[in-house]
C-alpha cells in the first residue's frame, strides 16, 4: 500500500511538472510566433522589396501554425478526461498543426533545394502548391482519425491522445497519420539541409580557388559571381528554417519508439519530447532572426542606435566645453571689474579714456594683452561650436527624417541583383 501511494505521488508530481513545463514553454512559443507574424506584416507593408520572398511567406504561415499548435498543447494538458469535449478536440488540433508545420518546413527546404542545388529558378508558380498541398494533406490525415474515432482518452498514457494505448491498432493509427509523416518530413529536411550545406561548401571553395588564380580579380566583378555570393549569403540564413523540425521532433520520435518497444512510459524522454514540441514557436522565431530581411533590419537598427549614442556623446562634450568657457569668461569679467576699480581715479581725469574703455568693454575683453586675444579667439571658437551645435540639431532633425524614410522604405535599398535573388528564395 505504501508502495502504491509512493507511485501515485510520483506520478502526480511528474504530471504536474509536465503540465507546468508545457504551459510555460507553449505560452512563450505563442508570443514568439505572434511577434514573427507581426514583423512579417510590417515588412510586407514597409519593406516590400526585402520581404518579397517565397520562404519568408512560408515562414509566416509556419509561425501562424505555431500559435495554434501551442494553443492545442495547452488545451491537451488542461483537459479533464474522460468525457470532456476538449479531450477530443485537442489531440486532433495537435495532429493537424504538427503535420501542417512540418509540411511547410518541407516546402521551404524543397524550394531552397531545387533553386540552389539543382538551379531550377522558375519556382514562383509553385508557391500556390506550397500552400495548398500541406493544408489538404494535413487536414485529410487528421480528419480521418476523427471519422474513425481513433482520438480521445488514452488509459495507458492517461492523457488525451490516440485511444487504446500501445495496442497494434493504436500503433498503426499513430504511425500512418502522425509519426510516420513527421519522420519522413524530418528525414527529408535533414537530407535537404545536408545537400544545401554541401553545395554551399563547394560553391565557396570554387569561388576562392578562382579568385586566387586570377590576379586581376576580374572574376569577382563578374555578375554571375556576385549573384552566386548573394545566393550563398541568403541560403546560409534561410537554411536554418528546415532545421527547426529536426530539433523539435527528434525526442518526440525517440520517445514514441521507446514506448512502442518497451510498452512503458519513460518520463525523461517524455519531458524532452514535451520541451521540444512546446518550444517549436521559440525556435522558429530564433530562426526568423537570421532571415536575410531581418539582417538588414538589424544593421539599420544598430547603425541608428550607434548614431544616437555618438550624437549624445558629442552633445555632452559640447556642453562641457561651453560650461568651461562660461567659467573662464566669468573669471575674466571679475578681473576686468577689479582693474576698472583700481583705475577709477585715472578714468575720472579724462572722459575720453573712459569712453574708449567703455567702448572696449562693449566689444572685447578690456586689455591689450595677447592672453586676452587668445580668449577672444576661444570665444570665437565657442561661437563656432555653437554653430556646430546647430549643425548637430539639424543632424538630429535629419535623423528623424531618416526614421520617416526608414518607415517609407527609403533606408533599405536593394540592387536589382539582390531583388532578383531574394524574389527567388
Amino acid at each position: 500500500m505504501v508502495k502504491d501511494q509512493f507511485t501515485e505521488s510520483k506520478a502526480a508530481y511528474e504530471g504536474l511538472v509536465f503540465k507546468n513545463t508545457s504551459e510555460i514553454l507553449n505560452s512563450i512559443s505563442m508570443f514568439s510566433a505572434f511577434l514573427v507574424v507581426c514583423m512579417v506584416i510590417y515588412l510586407r507593408k514597409k519593406h516590400k522589396k526585402v520581404s518579397n520572398r517565397v520562404s519568408l511567406r512560408l515562414q509566416s504561415y509556419v509561425s501562424t501554425v505555431d500559435m495554434f499548435f501551442a494553443a492545442f498543447q495547452i488545451m491537451t494538458v488542461n483537459s479533464n478526461p474522460p468525457g470532456n469535449w476538449v479531450c477530443h478536440v485537442s489531440p486532433w488540433g495537435f495532429v493537424f498543426t504538427a503535420l501542417l508545420g512540418c509540411f511547410y518546413s518541407v516546402a521551404i527546404a524543397f524550394n531552397l533545394q531545387i533553386i540552389f542545388v539543382y538551379n531550377y529558378l522558375s519556382t514562383r508558380h509553385f508557391e500556390k502548391f506550397y500552400i495548398i498541398v500541406p493544408i489538404i494533406l494535413a487536414f485529410t490525415l487528421s480528419i480521418v482519425t476523427v471519422l474513425f474515432d481513433a482520438l480521445g482518452y488514452d488509459k495507458e498514457e492517461v492523457s488525451c491522445w490516440y485511444k487504446r494505448g500501445n495496442t497494434t491498432q493504436s500503433v498503426i493509427w499513430q504511425w500512418t497519420t502522425l509519426h510516420g509523416w513527421i519522420i519522413l518530413s524530418v528525414l527529408y529536411c535533414t537530407y535537404a539541409v545536408f545537400t544545401i550545406i554541401n553545395r554551399l561548401h563547394k560553391a565557396t571553395k570554387f569561388m576562392k580557388e578562382m579568385n586566387n588564380t586570377n590576379s586581376n580579380n576580374n572574376f569577382i566583378k563578374n555578375n554571375n559571381c556576385k549573384r552566386q555570393l548573394m545566393v550563398n549569403r541568403a541560403v546560409k540564413r534561410i537554411v536554418v528554417y528546415p532545421i527547426v523540425p529536426i530539433i523539435t521532433f527528434l525526442f518526440n520520435i525517440a520517445s514514441n519508439l521507446l514506448f512502442f518497444s518497451t510498452k512503458q512510459n519513460h518520463f525523461t524522454f517524455q519531458m524532452l519530447a514535451n520541451i521540444g514540441t512546446s518550444s517549436q514557436g521559440i525556435f522558429n522565431a530564433l530562426a526568423f532572426c537570421f532571415d536575410p530581411a531581418m539582417k538588414k533590419i538589424w544593421i539599420n537598427g544598430f547603425n541608428r542606435v550607434k548614431l544616437f549614442l555618438n550624437n549624445n556623446d558629442e552633445k555632452k562634450i559640447d556642453i562641457k566645453k561651453n560650461n568651461n568657457n562660461d567659467d573662464e569668461s566669468n573669471n575674466n569679467n571679475n578681473n576686468d571689474e577689479s582693474n576698472n576699480n583700481s583705475n577709477d581715479d585715472d578714468e575720472k581725469k579724462t572722459q575720453t579714456v573712459t569712453a574708449v574703455n567703455t567702448s572696449f568693454t562693449n566689444t572685447t575683453i578690456i586689455s591689450d594683452n595677447d592672453d586676452d586675444d587668445i580668449n577672444y579667439d576661444i570665444n570665437n571658437e565657442n561661437n563656432n561650436n555653437d554653430d556646430d551645435d546647430n549643425v548637430h540639431v539639424n543632424v538630429d532633425s535629419n535623423d528623424s527624417n531618416d526614421s520617416n524614410d526608414y518607415s517609407n522604405d527609403n533606408i533599405i535599398r536593394l540592387s536589382k541583383d539582390e531583388e532578383y535573388i531574394l524574389a527567388l528564395l
